[in-house]
């Protein structure tokens, strides 16, 4: 996986992200983005695709949610098929 790839995806639509939870020891699957019209007050941020962990907005809940890079299992990207 490219981080930097998903980072440019989070920032310009909504991926589906599945990672390891640190805290539960199971697989959570967040639909998540960066994308400033789903963020609210339109917070933005430029992340280093080479740090440990990346943060994103998970939509569902309304939520920021920081995610290691290592646990991430898979995401979706638009156009993935």
């Amino acid at each position: 996986m490219d981080v930097a790839d998903l980072l440019a995806s989070l920032k310009t639509g909504i991926v589906e992200i599945e990672f390891k939870s640190l805290n539960l020891e199971n697989t959570k699957q967040v639909i998540c983005t960066l994308h400033e019209s789903y963020v609210e007050n339109h917070i933005s941020m430029n992340q280093d695709a080479t740090n440990e962990t990346i943060l994103v907005y998970k939509i569902e809940s309304k939520e920021w949610e920081d995610i290691r890079v290592d646990s991430i299992v898979n995401c979706n990207l638009p156009g993935d098929k």
